[in-house]
């Protein structure tokens, strides 16, 4: 908040202090103003993302059905439930799983 509060008070000082005259310098400063007020919402949002994520981890892992449905959902997506090889669709994990393998060693042979 104070940052916003800086930059606003810069760029009162800067009109104050500019010729109206002068569009050129002050359709610069408004793009350098412009880009430094993006930075600092980014850093905020950064901030508040942050901390959001660990109330998440301090409060969240309460053995709650909600945290819990999340866990699940999260892991679910995170995996690979079926691959197409050759028009063919696998749905065997442990196929998926030796067929990744076998990608990864002709993979390393070819590239290293």
């Amino acid at each position: 908040m104070l940052l916003k509060q800086g930059l606003l008070l810069g760029i009162q000082q800067t009109l104050e202090t500019t010729s109206l005259f002068d569009i050129d310098g002050l359709l610069c400063q408004e793009k350098i103003v412009k880009e430094k007020f993006d930075h600092v919402v980014h850093c905020q949002y950064l901030f508040w993302k942050e901390r959001v994520r660990m109330l998440w981890f301090k409060d969240g892992d309460r053995n709650t059905v909600f945290f819990h449905v999340v866990v699940k959902k999260r892991n679910n997506s995170n995996g690979i439930h079926c691959l197409q090889i050759d028009n063919e669709v696998i749905e065997d994990h442990q196929l998926i799983g030796d067929h990744i393998l076998d990608f990864i060693k002709i993979f390393r042979r070819v590239c290293f």
